[in-house]
């Protein structure tokens, strides 16, 4: 039988062949990868708390929460150190979690090959046909997060649900801040996986004005450094009810990576 996806059309032979989807992984990370590393060594990206990131990637179960001032960290982040590594192991490749629009409609099937699980945002023009889709594809997200975290493996994410210079309203600690948290969608993630929080904090000057996915790599090749710092990990509170107090610890901590 023609496996389908939810429209009705014909899943991708990527997606039915195991090698063409081992293959395609490989060569995508790979690329990204040594870009990734191009620039490190270039001194465009550096890199604080490595070993805080490598130890969570060989202990497993770790949620990453950072911040997002442009697109790159979301490709940037997953590779950081797990490349090559997770060219034979699959489970030392973290998955982001990212929304649906960061990429072209046409070119939405790669996130699988990224490593990314799409979360949709619903917009108040929303039929019900696509109120409905998007709620699919998130839950479906969530549900695969999830079990990537009880099975051990990393999955990066960026609370803010946006970019930070899109947000209404922020969370500040001496000249970084963060834009406030929409829901705890995530720290439930984190409750039901009994799993830990890595956060992180990227500085990436400039990146005050939304720009398109190349305007943000522009900016760093003109001398913009981009700084990912690593914090300690930590373990949501058991006793702690309050979702508003988890958060609100959750933005303090991101914060206090990139002090």
């Amino acid at each position: 039988m023609t496996t389908q996806s939810m429209r009705g059309r014909r899943t991708p032979v990527w997606r039915r062949n195991r090698t063409l989807n081992v293959l395609g992984r490989w060569t995508i990370v790979t690329f990204i990868a040594l870009v990734f590393r191009l620039l490190v060594r270039l001194g465009y990206v550096r890199i604080e708390g490595r070993e805080r990131l490598e130890r969570a990637v060989a202990e497993g179960r770790f949620l990453i929460a950072a911040n997002h001032p442009s697109w790159l960290e979301t490709l940037w982040l997953p590779v950081a150190v797990s490349w090559p590594q997770c060219l034979w192991e699959e489970r030392a490749m973290p998955w982001s979690i990212a929304r649906e629009d960061i990429l072209p409609r046409g070119l939405r099937f790669m996130f699988h090959l990224l490593y990314c699980l799409p979360v949709c945002r619903k917009l108040l023009n929303d039929g019900v046909r696509e109120s409905a889709r998007k709620k699919a594809l998130t839950a479906d997200s969530v549900k695969r997060a999830l079990a990537i975290l009880k099975g051990y493996g990393v999955v990066v994410c960026y609370p803010e649900g946006d970019l930070t210079v899109c947000g209404a309203s922020f969370a500040v600690r001496g000249e970084r801040r963060i834009a406030e948290f929409e829901n705890a969608e995530l720290l439930r993630l984190v409750r039901l996986a009994h799993a830990r929080i890595l956060p992180a904090y990227v500085s990436f000057l400039g990146s005050e004005k939304k720009l398109r996915p190349l305007g943000y790599l522009w900016l760093l090749l003109r001398g913009n450094v981009m700084s990912i710092s690593f914090g300690e990990p930590y373990e949501l509170d058991p006793s702690e009810k309050t979702v508003d107090t988890q958060n609100r610890e959750l933005a303090e901590r991101i914060l206090g990576a990139g002090a």
